[in-house]
């Protein structure tokens, strides 16, 4: 009945090694890497129980040891990504929002020299046009 714990306890540790190693991979991963962050924290978790039953079972547990160390590499590779892109991202959205602002006001600009202009050829053709002009009394 130990020797089913034990295989159970290798079974869990090489999950948390092969785990670990697929989510250190991803986490090298420009703009995806903060996604491996739930896997390799799943990989810790299962390495570290690995570890605690092989121990208790006297069992080498080297490979649960090494699926420690990946997923650890891996948690901190997830959060250096997160936080590298988050200022990317943030950046990103300063620049539309500025984009935006800009658009706004260079449209307002527009349409007020549009309604200037407009009005200034207006009062052009008025001044100009001679039908519009009160008659002079003619003297007779």
């Amino acid at each position: 009945m130990a020797n089913k714990h034990v295989i159970s306890a290798r079974i869990i540790a090489i999950l948390g090694l092969v785990v670990g190693i697929l989510s250190l991979l991803v986490s090298m991963i420009p703009c995806i890497g903060y996604y491996a962050l739930v896997p390799s924290v799943m990989a810790l978790i299962c390495s570290i129980a690995g570890v605690i039953y092989l121990k208790k079972a006297g069992k080498s547990n080297s490979i649960a040891v090494i699926g420690i160390l990946l997923g650890t590499l891996a948690v901190a590779s997830s959060i250096y990504q997160y936080i590298e892109f988050k200022a990317v991202f943030d950046a990103k959205k300063r620049l539309e929002n500025t984009v935006v602002e800009m658009e706004q006001e260079v449209k307002k600009e527009v349409k007020e020299k549009v309604i200037d202009y407009t009005k200034e050829k207006i009062d052009d053709y008025l001044n100009d046009d001679d039908t519009l002009k009160k008659p002079s009394k003619k003297s007779n």
